[in-house]
């Protein structure tokens, strides 16, 4: 950060940056003003937007009364201002915190009047071709999760990296567990770092005005995805060494995977690699591998035959080397992750619409089954409702029958009790006028005889008491009165005549027998 805020003050002379002019000369004039700060290793973000206020003073990023505003309201000023141009990198930030990699190239770019919506690097590379930046580095950090070291060359301190964090050649970085890094070249080539891997960038050097790359990058563990930009000019190169194998690329997205016990595996997403076995130099024979391919190297170099990963393998290169969540490059970088982003997007939708059709199916074959079934079941529920009605139409009839059955047979019994009635009230008359003639002939014959003969004329026999009683009597007198008298005139006559006139004149004289009684 010191180098830069020196360049930035002192260096910008030999810029030829028309945006440039003013803020350039505003900063030679007041080049006093860096003096102040320069013995510091680091500056803070209230030092900055001062020292940025008096050396560009007409900046209209500025409030117009900035030289009478003590620091915390012009950082307060300058802040909002910021906000309100889509640049957020002072939003709710202390000003007496120090001020980051990313905060500066964001502020400085800004204040020197850039073109809005460009990408950090877009706006490193921006700075650094204006000599603001030290023109030494070979890119910047655009994505960091977790924690990043970084070590440069012939330094044993590891640096934690942070977004906007510049790349020098013969830098090491590693990624700590559950950590992910993205660095973007000044040629726009990017690499995307999973957890525990270690790299080294040994060689990066790019020429824009002759569209010339030298790029050769040792992945030493873990997983490394590249995208490599196209269209470089004859000559260019780009290597990745493990410690077994080396893959040659032109414009290409591939992932190397080298294992902890140095067996290598190189899968390439889009495009076409290059490899070969470090133990032939190059020497020996070469391999293609081509898009949605994988090879692997022994530890010993031996190189496997070219096959076609499977799905699942790809699934998880993507997802182990997916870029980290907190990213400052929204646009110009990563189109090879976005092709295959889309790609893994058409085939989920594809696995969507056959499980969809496949649904779909299941449901008519389930619907067409209900269906069917609950036919099924109206038909036998008819069928059981008709059985019943007839079970309980027979039994209804039944009933009927009884009902009419013992109505007939009440009905039969009344006919058969007034007919046997009848009958009885003639026979017991004739049979009891006989035996009363018989049994009292004597004695009771006279006083029976008048009594049961009224008794019985008007109660039992009412249709028959004139013609019965008189042929009875007469006839049943002549014979009772010869035979009874002789065979039970003095023994059964007595009884049979007593008991049998009381029966008859209570049954059949009980209304008018009382009165003549």
């Amino acid at each position: 950060m010191r180098t830069q805020i020196k360049n930035l003050f002192w260096s910008m002379r030999l810029a030829q940056v028309s945006s440039l002019v003013i803020f350039i000369t505003a900063l030679l004039v007041n080049g006093t003003v860096f003096a102040s700060v320069q013995n510091k290793d680091e500056i803070t973000r209230g030092e900055f937007i001062k020292m940025l206020a008096q050396n560009h003073p007409e900046s209209n990023l500025l409030p117009g009364n900035h030289s009478q505003l003590s620091p915390k309201p012009l950082y307060a000023k300058v802040a909002k201002s910021l906000k309100a141009r889509g640049i957020n990198v002072l939003e709710n930030k202390s000003p007496g915190d120090l001020l980051t990699q990313q905060e500066f190239v964001r502020i400085t770019y800004a204040f020197s009047g850039g073109k809005a919506n460009k990408t950090l690097f877009d706006q490193k590379l921006f700075l650094k071709n204006a000599g603001i930046v030290d023109s030494t580095d070979i890119g910047i950090a655009t994505g960091v999760d977790g924690k990043v070291y970084q070590t440069h060359k012939g330094q044993s301190e590891k640096k934690q990296t942070e977004l906007a964090s510049p790349i020098f050649m013969d830098d090491q970085f590693e990624t700590d567990f559950s950590s992910k890094a993205l660095f973007t070249f000044d040629d726009s080539s990017t690499l995307t770092m999973s957890e525990d891997t270690v790299i080294n960038i040994n060689t990066h050097v790019f020429n824009p005005d002759k569209n010339l790359r030298e790029t050769l990058i040792k992945a030493s563990l873990g997983w490394v995805r590249f995208k490599v930009t196209k269209d470089m000019t004859n000559g260019s190169s780009f290597k990745v060494v493990t410690p077994t194998a080396t893959a040659g690329v032109r414009g290409t997205e591939f992932a190397v995977i080298t294992h902890p016990n140095g067996k290598t595996t190189f899968v390439v997403l889009e495009g076409k690699i290059e490899t070969f076995s470090n133990s032939t130099n190059g020497k020996g024979k070469t391999f293609f591998i081509s898009a949605g391919e994988v090879q692997d190297f022994s530890p010993d170099g031996s190189p496997s035959a070219v096959r076609v990963a499977p799905a699942s393998f790809l699934d998880k290169v993507v997802s182990k080397t997916t870029k980290p969540k907190k990213l400052m490059v929204a646009k110009g970088i990563g189109k090879g992750l976005a092709k295959l982003a889309a790609k893994d997007a058409a085939k989920v939708a594809k696995k969507a619409a056959k499980a969809e059709k496949k649904l779909a199916k299941a449901n008519a074959k389930a619907e067409k089954k209900l269906a069917k079934a609950k036919a099924k079941a109206e038909k036998k529920l008819v069928k059981v409702e008709a059985k019943a009605e007839k079970k309980l139409a027979r039994l209804e009839a039944k009933g009927s029958s009884k009902g009419v059955a013992k109505d007939s047979a009440k009905s039969a019994a009344k006919g058969s009790a007034k007919g046997a009635a009848k009958d009885s009230a003639k026979s017991a008359a004739k049979d009891s006028a006989k035996g009363a003639a018989k049994d009292s002939a004597k004695s009771a014959a006279k006083d029976s005889a008048k009594s049961a003969a009224k008794d019985s004329a008007k109660s039992v026999a009412k249709d028959s008491a004139k013609s019965a009683a008189k042929d009875s009597a007469k006839s049943a007198a002549k014979d009772s009165a010869k035979s009874a008298a002789k065979d039970s005139a003095k023994s059964a006559a007595k009884d049979s005549a007593k008991e049998t006139a009381k029966q008859v004149a209570k049954e059949t004289g009980k209304g008018k027998g009382k009165k003549n009684s």
